[in-house]
């Protein structure tokens, strides 16, 4: 299962981590500032998913370029720095998750396998309070691949003793990362949308696009 987008409202923790991050080195930003940060951080990670550019770079020049164009004078690798550390004290659960996540591990061993920061992730399931609920976590760093590589899925199918495929099913919001990446690697997907973005052209259908918790959980019977 994929963690931001999934049970973790990442915009919420994100917004609040970037603008404790400049109060914390005494420049002020506002809401344009923060948007265009949002737009970079996002094309980024999606290059990160088509393997443009490695994680090492992305840390710091999502924060260069927007910096860059708004004349801030500040090291890229020091802002990375104190967000991280703010990122990973931040956790917001959307309604409803704690409840998902419980009523899903009775019947189901849960993995999550997220492209966040290992630091990040580790620390903020651990205050989230689902770590009784996911008994194993495999982030892009520690795979050396981000999904919707097959090394991921790999090192995530390792860690639950290598079960049989058929057996196994990937819940997550992004088509591109963990739609895409599990039906590549074998394993069938619920497509968490409650957006309701369209279908990309071309690509195979889910085995379930829900829109609700409620709807994964009556499908796969819990």
């Amino acid at each position: 299962m994929d963690l931001d987008g999934t049970v973790f409202d990442f915009p919420a923790s994100e917004h609040e981590s970037f603008f404790n991050t400049f109060r914390e080195n005494g420049i002020p930003v506002d809401e344009a500032v923060y948007g265009r940060y949002h737009t970079v951080n996002k094309e980024m990670w999606g290059m990160l998913e088509r393997g443009e550019i490695e994680l090492s770079a992305l840390k710091t020049e999502r924060f260069r370029c927007v910096m860059d164009e708004f004349s801030i004078c500040a090291d890229p690798f020091a802002i990375n720095k104190t967000y991280v550390k703010f990122l990973s004290e931040s956790v917001v659960l959307y309604d409803g998750a704690e409840e998902f996540c419980r009523r899903l591990s009775i019947k189901y061993m849960i993995c999550a396998v997220t492209n966040g920061l290992k630091d990040n992730q580790y620390r903020r399931l651990e205050l989230s309070g689902l770590s009784p609920f996911i008994r194993n976590m495999i982030t892009s760093e520690e795979a050396g691949a981000p999904k919707p590589e097959t090394p991921i899925f790999e090192a995530a199918m390792k860690l639950c003793l290598n079960p049989d495929k058929r057996e196994c099913v990937l819940i997550g919001d992004s088509f591109a990362a963990d739609v895409r990446g599990a039906y590549a690697f074998g394993v069938d997907a619920v497509w968490y949308n409650p957006g309701k973005l369209p279908l990309p052209p071309g690509e195979k259908k889910p085995l379930l696009e829900a829109g609700s918790y409620n709807e994964i959980l009556e499908f796969l019977n819990v």
